[in-house]
């Protein structure tokens, strides 16, 4: 009997906060070229982890990443997954948000009187 694989599960790559996506990418990378163990990887991405404050990772999470990357079911990480990880934010009204308060400190700015 043939399983079907898990797409929808997220892991903890999936699930990782912006600031350990640099560490991801260079893991992803590493994996990709075949020039380091995954141990190795594993060593060098909990360093990147802990150096901003997050929790390590396994070496079998490593392992079950290390496989999806080479089928090909895994994209390189990018800063963008946060809003993808997060159904119910709304990137637009956030966007919105902060266009509001670029243009009201310019506007503030402009009408200051110069000294």
């Amino acid at each position: 009997m043939d399983r079907e694989p898990f797409n929808d599960v997220r892991t903890k790559f999936d699930l990782m906060p912006d600031a350990g996506i640099p560490a991801l990418q260079v893991a992803y990378d590493r994996i990709r070229e075949k020039r380091a163990t995954q141990t190795q990887i594993l060593a060098d991405t909990n360093e990147q982890l802990a150096a901003v404050g997050l929790p390590a990772l396994s070496l079998s999470n490593l392992n079950r990443w290390a496989l999806r990357i080479r089928r090909k079911a895994v994209r390189r990480p990018t800063m963008s997954q946060a809003f993808e990880q997060q159904p119910n934010t709304n990137v637009a009204a956030e966007v919105a948000r902060q266009l509001r308060a670029l243009a009201d400190d310019i506007e503030r700015q402009a009408v200051a009187p110069a000294k």
